[in-house]
């Protein structure tokens, strides 16, 4: 199930300026409703600062959100994907660092900021949700 989350009126590309952080108002229903998510990003630039925002805009989801890419600790890039695995993170902002490798029990939504860098990412990382028989994937 793809679903696209675009901005009221188009005056230039949505996700331009500021790394789509224009969009964050609409990307919260989706974490609220959903009981884990992720959210992918190209940079780890563009990681840190949706996370930042996220912790801004919804300080209730200190605790329940972590950033993971390859420039975080080892240690704790671990935790975080332990946490993902038991269930105690709502939603971790990342970028390629969770498309491949990493075990975890699928997340219910993704949501991908910005264009993926191809057509096989972006399955690799819709295909991080809706692993139970006969559920959706949903991104």
């Amino acid at each position: 199930e793809i679903e696209s989350i675009l901005p009221d009126d188009i005056e230039r590309f949505p996700w331009a300026g500021h790394l789509g952080i224009k969009l964050l108002e609409k990307v919260l229903p989706v974490l609220e409703n959903s009981k884990s998510t992720l959210i992918f990003t190209n940079t780890r630039a563009q990681c840190e600062i949706w996370y930042q925002k996220l912790l801004e805009v919804a300080p209730e989801l200190a605790g329940a959100l972590a950033m993971h890419h390859g420039s975080i600790a080892r240690e704790l890039r671990d935790w975080v994907e332990d946490a993902l695995h038991q269930g105690i993170l709502k939603v971790v902002v990342c970028t390629s660092s969770l498309d491949l490798g990493v075990d975890f029990r699928p997340v219910e939504s993704i949501i991908q900021i910005g264009s993926p860098k191809g057509v096989a990412r972006f399955m690799q990382r819709a295909g991080r949700s809706g692993h139970q028989p006969g559920a959706r994937s949903k991104i």
